[in-house]
């Protein structure tokens, strides 16, 4: 797993024992240590230690979150944790021995060091993750499993990971079960395929106008709480969610049929788009960018760069499976999700059970498949979008 994992995220993984990290001047006596990040950024394993993995998958976990709002969130939460359970002032001591004389970041590094330890070892943090910090749980959930997929079947460092992703898969359980409605994960995955599967009843009555106003009110106070959130890809970027992505939320795109022609949406396109708009923080988690930046003819200052056409998936609450695309404005490092633009019918990767539909129906959804913006809205041109000591350390990690 490892090599592979160096290869992958370009980190310098190198194996040591305990002898070479006391000479090192690394020690700390009457403990073990798994690991730790030397003054040239290289990650250290120690092969002596029996809980070597827990420092891979702590730094590997924490790095994600390395420079951001989320990251110190965390590091107080776990400081807050471990003070609890009466360990945090041993630990830290123990940390700052171990890092005496160099320019070490020690609360950078005893929060990875904690995670790593807890993840593996204390359910009731994992749940406790999950119930507080739901973007940062499922972000780690994330690379559990893909860590996890890395890992030689049958080896000990596989059946180590399996532990871990189970008490994340529970805890997920738990938590999408929870009647509260107050945290609700509806992510689903078929293989690799990641979509949104539609699960909340945000869009009631029969009246549009009533329509974007619950829309606007549910982006503002229950998915942002009055403040921006930002959210991360599964392609890694960060993409904010603003007071103008609840905004735009509620317009009713314009629809261009084959021969050119144009119309507002029906009532039923629209309150599909709307349902899909519910889900906007995890349709952003799910979606991979387009190729291309497309120049903002419209000077949104959000978009001083342009604007990049996400694609995303979305399974509505009759079974239709559909390809969307969300449009990101671009300015500097932050990238503001706007609108739910295209919707097109697509194949699912599963078998679905669904209502037959008249053709009636079938002819609303055939001309669903361009639908873009018009008023106040973007440009719609979307785009189609050290070697031997890794390999020695993987050989010990899987026949431990």
């Amino acid at each position: 797993m490892l090599s592979k994992l160096a290869d992958e995220r370009q980190t310098q993984y190198h194996i040591t024992n305990n002898k070479e990290l006391s000479e090192m001047g690394y020690s700390v006596e009457g403990k073990t240590i798994n690991g730790l990040v030397n003054k040239n950024g290289e990650v250290l394993i120690n092969i002596d230690s029996g809980t070597a993995l827990n420092r891979i998958v702590g730094h590997e976990t924490t790095h994600l979150f390395e420079g951001t709002q989320e990251y110190e969130e965390l590091k107080e939460m776990v400081k807050q944790y471990a003070t609890i359970k009466g360990e945090y002032d041993t630990r830290i001591k123990e940390m700052q021995r171990l890092y005496k004389g160099t320019n070490a970041n020690i609360q950078n590094e005893i929060t990875s060091d904690l995670i790593g330890d807890y993840l593996f070892t204390d359910t009731n943090f994992i749940n406790k993750l999950s119930a507080e910090k739901p973007n940062v749980f499922k972000r780690m959930y994330e690379e559990i499993k893909h860590l996890y997929k890395l890992a030689t079947a049958g080896s000990k460092e596989a059946r180590q990971l399996e532990r871990v992703k189970k008490a994340f898969d529970k805890a997920y359980k738990n938590t999408t079960t929870k009647s509260d409605g107050e945290v609700k994960y509806s992510i689903e995955s078929f293989g690799d395929k990641k979509y949104v599967k539609h699960d909340r009843n945000v869009i009631t009555g029969n009246n549009p106008q009533d329509w974007a106003k619950q829309i606007n009110n549910y982006i503002n106070n229950t998915i942002r709480k009055g403040e921006d959130v930002t959210v991360y890809s599964i392609d890694g970027d960060a993409l904010t969610i603003t007071e103008d992505t609840a905004g735009k939320a509620k317009f009713r795109n314009v629809v261009v049929l084959k021969d050119g022609s144009k119309r507002l949406m029906t009532d039923d396109e629209y309150a599909t788009k709307l349902r899909a708009e519910s889900h906007i923080d995890e349709l952003s988690e799910v979606s991979i960018k387009g190729k291309n930046i497309v120049p903002d003819y419209k000077n949104h200052y959000f978009a001083k760069d342009g604007f990049n056409y996400r694609t995303a998936y979305f399974l509505d609450e009759d079974g239709t499976y559909y390809k969307l695309t969300l449009s990101v404005g671009k300015n500097g490092s932050i990238s503001t999700v706007y609108n739910v633009g295209k919707l097109k019918e697509a194949t699912a990767p599963f078998m679905v059970q669904r209502p037959t539909r008249n053709k009636a129906e079938e002819h609303i959804a055939s001309n669903n498949t361009n639908i873009s913006q018009k008023k106040n809205g973007v440009n719609n041109s979307i785009s189609n979008n050290s070697e031997n000591s890794v390999d020695v350390l993987d050989k010990m990690l899987k026949n431990q």
